[in-house]
């Protein structure tokens, strides 16, 4: 437990000092994102649903008009989601699940690739009903970095292949929840880096103003 208390306040520590040095509005979701994940990533006994706090200040992040942000909000969204599977599943709610992430994705703007063209602009999902400019319709599913666009393109064919995993394939008697320790090994890698580039996004953003995006 001391481990996990330091462990907790040591991913606080850089978002309080990057705040109380650079007190700046457009840096609050990041400082609330950094401190709540840490909470999450190196708490003790930590329960999986716990990810819907983070959750809270990285959905303020859709408030971006950065392509790449709302591509890696989207991302860890998407995985935090994966992440409650086990959950759903044991409760029933497997179509539920399937629903909301594909009808969350598409209200987002990720399948904007295969959004009708004739549809008005005011009636395409997207992050912002108010863009009414060309890239309105440009598929934020991945960002413009080569890395973040690997780690997110594995990461989602890991999803895809546990799933078919869970679905049709039984564990190993000697390891009976095998599938759902390789989720929560995904969830927690996936998550870290994000945790990650949040704090390395805080720190770029630092000295710039409202003005500047």
């Amino acid at each position: 437990q001391m481990y996990s208390l330091c462990a907790t306040a040591l991913g606080f520590l850089p978002a309080f000092i990057l705040i109380f040095f650079y007190p700046k509005k457009h840096l609050i979701p990041y400082a609330l994102t950094a401190c709540s994940m840490s909470f999450f990533l190196f708490s003790f006994q930590v329960h999986e649903k716990t990810i819907l706090v983070p959750l809270l200040p990285i959905t303020l992040l859709y408030t971006s008009t950065d392509w790449n942000v709302l591509s890696m909000v989207s991302w860890i969204n998407n995985m935090a989601f994966f992440t409650l599977w086990p959950l759903l599943k044991k409760d029933g709610l497997v179509l539920q699940y399937a629903t909301l992430l594909l009808l969350s994705n598409w209200l987002i703007g990720n399948f904007s690739f295969v959004t009708p063209r004739f549809l008005p602009k005011f009636l395409t999902p997207g992050p912002s009903t108010s863009d009414v400019s060309e890239n309105y319709r440009r598929r934020s599913l991945l960002p413009d970095n080569i890395f973040w666009k690997l780690i997110i393109v594995v990461s989602y064919i890991s999803m895809g292949i546990l799933h078919l995993l869970d679905f049709y394939v039984q564990p190993p008697a000697k390891y009976p929840d095998l599938w759902v320790l390789l989720n929560c090994s995904l969830g927690f890698f996936s998550f870290f880096l994000f945790w990650v580039w949040n704090y390395y996004k805080m720190f770029t953003l630092r000295n710039k103003t409202l003005y500047d995006f």
